[in-house]
C-alpha cells in the first residue's frame, strides 16, 4: 500500500495537551512505555483479554517490612538509598527507569537476528547503597512510596553553577521554548517539595 505525499502533508500534529490527555485515557496510572506495564507475572493468573489498551495491571502492593522513611538524593541522577528496602521494592524502582528496546522488536517482526539488540533496555544504576534513576522518574518514584505510605525526604544536592553576565540574542524554538519553562517548573517543583519536608 503506498501512501501518497499530499496525504503526509495533510496530516497536522496533535497539539501537546491533547496528547497528554489521551495518554491519561490509555493509562490513567502512569507511563505506558514503562517494562512494568507490559511484562507478564507468570504466576498473576490474570486472563490477557481482561488487559488494558496499554497493557497495565494494577501493580500489586509490596508485602514485606517497608520503612516509615525513605531519602532521595537529587544530583545528576535521584538517587534513593537501598537501606531497608526488601528486594521487591528494588526491582520495582529499577523498572521504572526501564523500557522496552524499539529495535528489538522490529528486528523480531522482520525475523532478522535479535542477537546484541537488548528486550529491556535500563536507565538505571545500582550502587553499594543506592540505586541511581534518571531524574525524569522522580515523580514516579515518589508515586510508589507513596502508595505504600513511605515517608520521602528529598536532599537536592545539584550543582547551581556560577552567575555570568551574559546576554542571549538568539531565539529558541517552539520545542525548546516549552523545554525551558518544563525545567522551571521542575525546579521550582522541587523546591517547594523540599520546603515543605524541612517544616515537617
Amino acid at each position: 500500500m503506498l501512501i501518497s505525499g499530499d496525504f503526509l502533508e495533510s496530516i497536522q500534529r496533535i497539539p501537546a495537551d491533547q496528547l497528554a490527555r489521551i495518554i491519561h485515557e490509555i493509562a490513567p496510572e502512569g507511563n505506558p512505555v514503562g517494562v512494568h506495564l507490559n511484562l507478564s507475572d507468570g504466576d498473576e493468573g490474570e486472563a490477557p483479554w481482561h488487559w488494558r489498551p496499554s497493557r497495565k495491571r494494577k501493580e500489586r502492593e509490596i508485602i514485606g517490612p517497608l520503612p516509615s522513611t525513605v531519602r532521595l538524593v537529587v544530583s545528576n541522577l535521584v538517587y534513593i538509598e537501598k537501606k531497608d528496602l526488601p528486594s521487591a521494592m528494588t526491582d520495582c524502582l529499577i523498572r521504572v527507569a526501564a523500557f522496552q528496546n524499539p529495535e528489538f522488536y522490529k528486528a523480531q517482526a522482520m525475523r532478522l537476528s535479535t542477537y546484541g539488540k537488548p528486550r529491556v533496555i535500563s536507565c538505571s544504576e545500582v550502587f553499594p547503597e543506592h540505586i541511581g534513576l534518571p531524574r525524569g522518574c522522580m515523580e514516579e518514584v515518589v508515586g510508589v512510596f507513596k502508595s505504600h505510605a513511605v515517608k520521602v525526604e528529598i536532599q537536592d544536592e545539584r550543582t547551581t553553577g556560577r552567575k555570568i553576565d551574559v546576554l542571549f540574542h538568539g531565539e529558541l524554538r517552539p520545542e525548546q521554548r516549552d523545554a525551558s519553562s518544563k525545567c522551571l517548573l521542575t525546579t521550582t517543583a522541587y523546591s517547594v517539595h523540599q520546603r515543605r519536608s524541612e517544616r515537617q
